[in-house]
């Protein structure tokens, strides 16, 4: 009897390890299965995050497609932008008459300076004949308020210098010793710093500056274009100015054509100033930006040449 039942037990006990081991194959199945969903799971997160950095990806080409299709609509030039590139046109008018030639061409270097200038002229035209449509850039307007400001700050700044040097006032000397090309490489903010420099300088010395026709106006305009040079000096270009093609390199043609006069011509032409005074009053005439106010040509009429020359 004894014998019997321990056979039955150890049947019981096998039947109980059989079961055991099956409800171990089952729980690492089940585990399987859990692990099986938790990846499946994660590559849904990951499909969703690709769909919706498509989707993205899909607003921003949209948007530069509507983008490109906007700079098909390049705009024309600014009515300052006219008035500059005239200037440019009557300088290179007045140079090319043949009374004039004759003086400045044994000048190696304003001969090289005309050349380049011409070429940037001739660029230039063939830009604003592809453009239609009006702008607002940002960047050619700094670049003239620019070009404005630094002139009155000059204007008004050797008048200030000449008081200093009757007086011998080294200290009101240092603070107005500007020059064209100086002020052109001033960062914006040591500009404005110019500016506002000349403007409390000529408000001490009004009574001074009268003897030199600089009036209170002359520093009101000067006070203007501070502000408004303050106004814009930060402004990022527009759409319109960063377009590909004709537009987006415009501002920049003119910018250099007006730094190569005022940078080198200006300054070869100083040679002539005794030997040729008309023809170098002549030259400072043409120079002159005029505001039209309204279409301007390409080039404008050259002054006439030298008298006797």
């Amino acid at each position: 009897m004894l014998a019997v039942g321990k056979l039955a037990l150890d049947a019981v006990r096998t039947k109980l390890k059989a079961m055991r081991h099956g409800l171990t194959v089952w729980k690492r199945t089940l585990n399987a299965v859990r692990t099986a969903l938790k990846a499946m799971r994660t590559m849904l997160n990951a499909a969703r995050a690709m769909l919706r950095f498509s989707r993205t990806m899909l607003n921003r080409w949209k948007l530069r497609v509507d983008r490109a299709r906007a700079s098909l609509k390049p705009p024309r030039m600014t009515q300052n932008q006219e008035n500059r590139v005239t200037m440019f046109g009557s300088v290179s008018d007045y140079m090319n008459l043949a009374a004039n030639k004759a003086i400045w061409m044994p000048m190696k270097a304003a001969v090289d300076t005309m050349a380049e200038l011409d070429a940037m002229i001739e660029a230039i035209a063939k830009k604003t004949d592809k453009q239609k449509a009006p702008t607002t850039g940002a960047a050619d307007a700094k670049g003239n308020v620019r070009h404005d400001y630094e002139a009155k700050i000059l204007e008004i700044g050797d008048q200030l210098a000449s008081i200093a040097a009757v007086a011998k006032d080294a200290v009101l000397a240092a603070q107005v010793e500007f020059s064209k090309a100086g002020l052109g490489k001033l960062s914006d903010e040591d500009l404005e710093a110019a500016g506002k420099r000349v403007a409390t300088l000529a408000k001490a010395h009004a009574a001074a500056l009268a003897d030199h026709l600089v009036t209170a106006a002359d520093v009101t305009a000067l006070e203007q274009l501070t502000a408004a040079f303050d106004a814009i000096k930060n402004q990022p270009r527009t759409t319109i100015a960063g377009r590909a093609g004709e537009t987006a390199t415009l501002p920049d043609l003119i910018t250099a054509a007006t730094d190569l006069l005022r940078d080198q011509l200006d300054k070869q032409m100083t040679r002539f100033r005794q030997s040729n005074p008309e023809f170098y009053a002549s030259y400072q005439s043409a120079r002159v930006v005029v505001d039209r106010g309204g279409s301007a040509p390409a080039k404008a009429a050259a002054p006439a040449p030298a008298p006797g020359k």
